[in-house]
C-alpha cells in the first residue's frame, strides 16, 4: 500500500525529473500499469457494447428491451473498470 507521505514525494520529485543528478527512476511501472488497464477495458468494455447492440447481435434476441441491455452492460462495464482497477493491475504498481 502506497502512503500518503510516499505519493507527496512522489508529486514533488516527479516534476523534477528532467533535472541532471535526480535519483529518482521514472516510474515506468506505473505508466505500464495504467496503459495495460486502459487497453483491458477498452477491450472488454467495448465488446460488451458490441455483443448487446451490434446488428445481428443474439442479444437482440434474447433480451429486446433495449433499457434493460444498457442497464446491464453499464453494470458489466463499471464492475470491469473496478476489478481492473483493484485487482488485476496491482502486481504491476507494487
Amino acid at each position: 500500500m502506497v502512503k500518503r507521505s510516499d505519493r507527496k514525494v512522489f508529486l514533488m520529485n516527479s516534476t523534477k525529473m528532467h533535472e541532471k543528478g535526480n535519483k529518482q527512476p521514472f516510474p515506468w511501472r506505473l505508466f505500464w500499469a495504467e496503459l495495460i488497464g486502459t487497453a483491458l477495458l477498452l477491450l472488454i468494455g467495448l465488446s460488451l457494447v458490441i455483443l448487446m447492440f451490434g446488428s445481428g447481435s443474439p442479444m437482440t434476441r434474447l433480451i429486446p428491451s433495449e433499457t434493460v441491455r444498457r442497464v446491464i452492460t453499464g453494470f458489466l462495464f463499471g464492475s470491469t473498470g473496478a476489478l481492473i482497477a483493484l485487482q488485476v493491475l496491482r502486481s504491476f504498481m507494487y
